[in-house]
C-alpha cells in the first residue's frame, strides 16, 4: 500500500474523491501528494535556502534593467500571506500597489525556449526550468508579488514545509 503522509493511503483518497466534490478533493489530494514529496526529501529551511542560491547564482531578471535575485526567508507562521503583511516584512508603505501573479505566468517568457535561441539563451532557459520547479517542488501556497509601479519590487514567496515563508525577490522596470 503506497502511504503518502500520516497514514493516508491512496485507497483512502480515492473513496473521499468519489463521495466529495471532485475538484475539491483533487486539490487537497494534490497538495497532500506535494507535502509526502517534500517531507519524504527531507529538505529543511537551510537546505532550500542553499538550494536557491545555487539556482539562483548568476541569474539574471531581464524587464527594461536586468536585475539579480536574492533569496528571502521569513520565520513567520501566518495561515497566508497578504499583501498588507508583505509590506510589511519589506518595509514598502502600506499604500504602495500589491499585485499578485500565477508563478508560471511571471516565468513564461523566461522558460520557453525559442527556435532563434542560441546554446547561451538555451542553458538560461532551462536553467529558469530548473528553478521554477524547485519552487513549486519546495513551496506550497507559491505567488508572485509585484509591488509598486514603474520599479517594481518582485516578490516569488511560498510558504516552507516549517510554515516559515521563503522565494525569491528581485526588480523590474516597467514603463
Amino acid at each position: 500500500m503506497d502511504v503518502l503522509t500520516h497514514g493516508v493511503s491512496l485507497a483512502t483518497i480515492a473513496l473521499v474523491s468519489l463521495k466529495h466534490n471532485r475538484s475539491e478533493v483533487d486539490g487537497k489530494c494534490a497538495e497532500l501528494g506535494r507535502r509526502a514529496l517534500k517531507e519524504e526529501k527531507g529538505m529543511n529551511d537551510a537546505e532550500l535556502i542553499n538550494t536557491l542560491e545555487e539556482a539562483i547564482a548568476g541569474l539574471q531578471w531581464m524587464s527594461e534593467s536586468d536585475y539579480p535575485f536574492t533569496v528571502v526567508y521569513w520565520q513567520d507562521e501566518l495561515p497566508i500571506l497578504t499583501p498588507e503583511h508583505l509590506l510589511q516584512l519589506t518595509n514598502h508603505p502600506p499604500d504602495t500597489l500589491v499585485e499578485t501573479e500565477a508563478v508560471d505566468d511571471f516565468f513564461a517568457i523566461a522558460t520557453q525556449a525559442q527556435d532563434w535561441h542560441n546554446a547561451e539563451a538555451t542553458v538560461i532557459v532551462q536553467r529558469y526550468q530548473t528553478l521554477v520547479e524547485t519552487l513549486k517542488q519546495s513551496l506550497d501556497a507559491l505567488t508572485v508579488y509585484r509591488l509598486g509601479q514603474i520599479n517594481l519590487d518582485l516578490y516569488i514567496i511560498g510558504k516552507t514545509t516549517t510554515g516559515a515563508l521563503a522565494g525569491l525577490a528581485t526588480q523590474a522596470v516597467e514603463t
